[in-house]
């Protein structure tokens, strides 16, 4: 009994977990295809992929992933993308599908192409001069800080 209690303390020991397994994140928020959100979603996403060293190793491990939390309109331009990848063999897969699953670099391009406002910085300084604040200092704050790292 006591020699088989040591196996499994040996085995468990070297059984290398991911972080994300003991700590147990919160996964990253639905994605609806809003440009303001999107920033914010994709540091979500990579936040959680972090947590996950060996299991999120491969970038089509981590696309299909965050192509699970996509809803509306961000939906509706990655399922064909997604249904390419999964219903077809490699050889046979879209251009587009081919670069998007082979780098997560390259999904991030993609969906920022997609979904990011055109000019960003401009409407970001346009934001900037008109924002009051309406509620707390922190909130106020917290709004300008978004704002001012768009400028960047």
């Amino acid at each position: 009994m006591e020699e088989e209690r040591q196996e499994q303390a040996i085995t468990a020991a070297t059984i290398k977990k991911d972080l994300g397994e003991i700590l147990r994140p919160r996964a990253p928020g639905p994605y609806n295809g809003s440009p303001g959100a999107l920033q914010g979603f994709l540091t979500q996403l990579r936040a959680y992929h972090q947590q996950f060293p060996n299991k999120m190793e491969e970038s089509s491990v981590k696309v299909l992933h965050a192509g699970g939390y996509m809803t509306g309109v961000a939906l509706v331009w990655f399922e064909p993308i997604m249904r390419d990848y999964l219903n077809k063999e490699k050889d046979d897969h879209e251009e587009e599908t081919n670069t998007i699953f082979k780098s997560y670099n390259e999904f991030e391009k993609a969906i920022k192409k997609a979904f990011r406002t055109v000019n960003e910085a401009r409407a970001a300084e346009y934001y900037i001069n008109g924002l009051k604040q309406k509620g707390s200092a922190s909130d106020y704050a917290a709004r300008f800080q978004q704002l001012a790292s768009q400028l960047n």
